[in-house]
């Protein structure tokens, strides 16, 4: 089971969405670290609602070679590649 629901983080960036506070404050007001608000967004904004649903993977080699030459060509962060690949760890890329 996700430590978190699916209706929570959509709560979470709902309310970074439709209002005007950062993800620090979205963070206080809901128990979490700005970090993953930060995170959850940028999921949603990429992927919709079914990014931000619990998912269990391991990344071949292939597809961490595809990511990386992404980052390279594109200047990505691992944040943001993380994000495009819908991964949920961005230290899976790195590892």
């Amino acid at each position: 089971m996700s430590r978190y629901s699916i209706s929570f983080k959509q709560s979470v960036v709902s309310a970074y969405a439709g209002g005007t506070d950062g993800f620090r404050a979205i963070g206080t007001r809901f128990g979490i670290d700005h970090s993953t608000v930060r995170k959850w967004v940028a999921i949603h904004a990429a992927h919709g609602l079914s990014g931000l649903e619990k998912k269990f993977s391991r990344y071949d080699a292939e597809f961490k070679l595809s990511v990386l030459h992404r980052i390279w060509e594109d200047g990505l962060s691992h944040r943001q590649a993380a994000a495009v690949f819908n991964i949920r760890n961005k230290s899976s890329i790195a590892d």
